[in-house]
């Protein structure tokens, strides 16, 4: 079971940095979804500050669909 959350941070993190580095909402999106069973992890075990880690794939989310926007709206522009 432990291999699976360190599976699952590993990916994350990977998915995260790659997204980052090449400004890819698809990435930061495959980044939240990986993060999930982590943030569940921490929402039901943890009984102090660190549930807002619980908060990480909403604002991952969130920055992707913002960073997928902007790419939409800034392609828009240079079409003019």
């Amino acid at each position: 079971m432990l291999t699976l959350f360190y599976l699952s941070l590993t990916v994350s993190i990977g998915a995260l940095l790659v997204g980052l580095a090449r400004l890819s909402g698809l990435f930061i999106g495959v980044s939240a979804i990986a993060f999930v069973p982590t943030a569940l992890y921490f929402l039901v075990g943890a009984n102090n500050a660190y549930q807002f880690i619980a908060l990480t794939p909403v604002v991952l989310l969130v920055v992707a669909f913002l960073l997928e926007y902007l790419k939409k709206r800034m392609l828009g522009l240079k079409k003019v």
